[in-house]
């Protein structure tokens, strides 16, 4: 068979050779050394993000603003909060259910409902309302956030709902997703949303409705003053608040508490980072916070941070963000005042407590007209167990995961056809461009070498590379045993140190082998968060991890096929490294001797049925590919694929 008349990919389960224990020992031992800079990867990564944060520029007129918020705020409900999303899910009035109400005798009633977010997904929440009310009053959604097992029965979130009520003030409290009476193990992870983004329907979609809905339900209310209506919540509470007032005008006054930061700070601190809800795909192709923050200009905002948070966001690198840009907008407006930034010391850590309540209570007092003073009225006893204020939700109540199963029987939408020839050959060619387009594909040009070292191991040649990819540096280790005519790029998810008993055998077999980590691969790691926030945060720039390491492996390919002036082969491990390697396969099958995968998936809806941990396995959960391919489609842009796959039992999460 000539080299390039025929594509030949055999997936093949792996087979333990047995090979010479001493080069086995030195290939291990020049596998496992490092080759690149300790920090090379983390610089890179945060140069990477750094050159595609949007800037935040101030307009020459309130004018000229409101034509720009108004695209911000159209561009974050299509492009990002409802892409892929029905209509159906977020048109129509909201659905909602009076369960019961408690009489506490206390100057206010709590009355339990539940209302329907995203589809099948019923909210459970809590209303407090004052006994005593004349005409319509002011009312606050108030949220949570990373509270655990309790959700709404939050001691501190109780509090702030009695407060309120008894002041006169109705307030609302959804449980949110992952906490309280919706912690399903389906939802107990929030990165379980990228179960939908997979099927290219906005995961982000069921966080927005869960609290959009809420609003809709505290707005229609009959008591409710719907032109006076305020949002406040601690942490995740702090993002919603971000969330739904900057693109909700309905909510007139907002209190976010230590619940987000610019994607700069998150960059810089990645305990900032947080989870794939508060930084989705392509959020910075539409506005950073710095953003959303200025969409609340002019209205009234406070800005609650910690001195001493021991959780995220603390307040000593919090201004620059996202509140010293904002202050010239309001500026604009003439209502500099309006707009306040709060240091809590007491005390100072991740909290709403007494301190952070009082300034709530102020700012409210301030910008209701209410005439209260800076008091808070006693509560003692009145803190209610989570079996009181269990609501109930259906035992089928719609999930994260659920959610997206209910789209895998349609996807791919546009599956490879079969015996037909030529209508795969047409189908291959479209192919390409979509996945181009769905993993954000920038082709690189051939690699820049730089040799870090050579040796020789019993006889082979051995040398060490960073090879310069795009905006990357891939760490390469090459060995070269005498005569040899192919050269074999091998990578995987475990790195190049996981690859000994691969490259010896490839070695043994005559070929020349470049052992290479990607982007987020074995040395291509760093501390400073999780793996799998460094996925989301290059991903929201817009781009996509597998574009960036598939690019990596065309330009690594190139190298080496003009470097040693030999044919050029793919040897993949791992369920990422397959799917790459399928990918470049199907994209360049006419460059390629000949294409090998151990241990690919046998499909991409496995992620969902058998629940694989996002966090695990993040670059694989790209927004909508599985909308457009599965394995086997990927497989057969890559003619004469035959699969083998070896499944391994510790991949459920």
């Amino acid at each position: 068979m000539g080299r390039c008349a025929r594509f030949l990919i055999v997936i093949s389960v792996l087979f333990i050779c047995v090979f010479n224990a001493w080069a086995g020992a030195g290939i291990a031992d020049a596998l496992a050394q490092p080759v690149l800079g300790a920090e090379t990867t983390k610089s890179e990564w945060s140069a990477f993000l750094s050159k595609r944060l949007p800037p935040l520029v101030t307009p020459q007129s309130t004018e000229a603003w409101e034509r720009q918020a108004e695209q911000i705020r159209r561009g974050m409900i299509e492009k990002i909060i409802y892409r892929g999303v029905p209509e159906s899910w977020y048109s129509g009035p909201v659905r909602v259910e009076w369960v019961s109400d408690i009489d506490t005798g206390k100057g206010y009633r709590i009355r339990k409902l539940r209302y329907e977010g995203a589809p099948g997904m019923w909210v459970p929440a809590l209303l407090y309302e004052p006994a005593s009310m004349t005409g319509k009053v002011p009312a606050v959604l108030s949220v949570n956030g990373h509270v655990g097992d309790p959700g709404k029965a939050n001691e501190e979130e109780q509090v702030r709902r009695i407060v309120l009520a008894k002041r006169g003030v109705i307030a609302l409290h959804p449980e949110w997703i992952a906490f309280g009476e919706l912690n399903h193990p389906d939802n107990k992870t929030h990165n379980n949303l990228a179960c939908m983004n997979l099927c290219g329907v906005s995961g982000m979609s069921a966080f927005y409705l869960a609290m959009k809905r809420g609003l809709d339900v505290l707005a229609e209310y009959p008591l409710v003053d719907a032109n006076r209506i305020a949002m406040t919540g601690l942490s995740g509470g702090g993002w919603q608040t971000i969330i739904l007032s900057s693109l909700e005008p309905r909510i007139a006054v907002t209190a976010p508490n230590a619940g987000y930061s610019g994607i700069d700070m998150r960059i810089a601190y990645p305990s900032d980072i947080g989870d794939l809800e508060q930084v989705p795909p392509d959020l910075l192709t539409v506005a950073d916070f710095s953003h959303l923050t200025a969409l609340l200009a002019p209205r009234p905002a406070l800005l609650i941070y910690n001195a001493a948070d021991q959780c995220c966001f603390k307040a000593d690198h919090m201004a620059p963000s996202v509140y010293d840009p904002v202050v010239p907008f309001y500026r604009l407006y003439g209502c500099e005042d309006q707009f306040r930034f709060y240091v809590n010391h007491d005390p100072g850590t991740h909290n709403y407590a007494l301190d952070n309540r009082l300034q709530l209570y102020a700012h409210l007092s301030e910008h209701f007209g209410l005439g209260w003073d800076n008091t808070e009225p006693a509560w003692d006893g009145e803190i209610k167990t989570f079996e009181e204020l269990v609501v109930g939700i259906p035992q089928s109540n719609a999930t994260l995961v659920s959610i997206a199963e209910s789209f895998l029987g349609a996807l791919p939408v546009t599956p490879a056809p079969k015996d037909d020839p030529i209508e795969l050959a047409k189908w291959q060619e479209d192919a390409k461009t979509r996945l181009r387009d769905t993993i954000k594909l920038l082709e690189m040009s051939g690699a820049v070498a730089e040799k870090k070292n050579e040796s020789t191991i019993e006889g082979l040649k051995c040398a060490t590379f960073g090879l310069k990819t795009g905006e990357w540096t891939a760490p390469a280790v090459v060995f070269e045993p005498e005569g040899a005519k192919v050269t074999t790029v091998v990578f995987g998810d475990g790195g190049k140190k996981s690859l000994a008993e691969t490259v010896t055998r490839l070695v043994e077999s005559g070929s020349r082998v470049v052992a290479v980590d990607l982007a987020l691969q074995g040395e291509c790691t760093f501390e400073g968060g999780h793996r799998y926030q460094h996925t989301i945060m290059i991903e929201t720039t817009g781009e996509r991890v597998l574009g960036q390491n598939v690019a990596q492996l065309g330009s690594i390919a190139q190298w080496a096929r003009e470097a040693y002036n030999a044919p050029v082969a793919i040897h993949s491990t791992g369920w990422i490294s397959g799917v790459i390697a399928l990918m470049y396969g199907g994209l360049h099958r006419t460059e390629l001797y000949r294409l090998t995968t151990e241990d690919a998936p046998a499909s991409l809806k496995d992620l969902v049925t058998e629940r694989i941990s996002y966090n695990d396995y993040s670059p694989l959960f790209c927004f909508g590919l599985l909308r457009e391919f599965d394995v086997p489609d990927l497989a057969a842009m890559c003619q004469g694929v035959q699969v083998n796959v070896k499944r391994l039992e510790t991949r459920g999460s």
